[in-house]
């Protein structure tokens, strides 16, 4: 039987196809009763996959320059290298003015700056992103984060 020939993928079509790869399954090995386990209650580190996420994004993003790409790395980041470190990533992005309305740079970095403990940033973060949210489950979503941890 013959296969249909696939077009080539670009260079940053691949390295999407392993970022994705590796956040659906990182490397685990299901063959293993314990890993399963681990997996179903939450307890496998995943900091190698992380590693490697990282290290993919690093190449997308000399393949193309994308701010979006330095977001993306960034979260993947603070798993590893922590909340801090994910937010010195961020700090170029502030003068980008195609991230100003970009709802997903203003709520993964209330996120990060509520894991630092700047809960004023926090929520002048999380307001941006609910501004710019469409989709009312994610306004919901921002609301709660924003009430629930940004208290005094």
């Amino acid at each position: 039987m013959f296969a249909p020939k696939r077009a080539p993928r670009s260079p940053q079509g691949q390295c999407r196809a392993k970022i994705m790869r590796l956040h659906a399954r990182p490397n685990v090995d299901f063959k293993r009763v314990s890993d399963l386990l681990n997996a179903v209650e939450g307890a496998i580190d995943y900091s190698n996959a992380l590693r490697g996420i990282g290290a993919h994004y690093d190449h997308l993003l000399m393949l193309t320059g994308s701010p979006v790409v330095i977001l993306n790395r960034a979260v993947a980041r603070a798993k590893t290298d922590g909340p801090g470190a994910a937010l010195a990533d961020l700090a170029p992005l502030e003068t980008d003015k195609r991230l100003q309305s970009y709802q997903p740079f203003w709520a993964a970095k209330g996120h990060l700056l509520l894991c630092v403990g700047d809960t004023g940033a926090a929520a002048e973060a999380l307001t941006i992103a609910i501004g710019l949210t469409t989709e009312e489950s994610v306004k919901d979503y921002l609301k709660a984060r924003l009430a629930s941890r940004c208290t005094s």
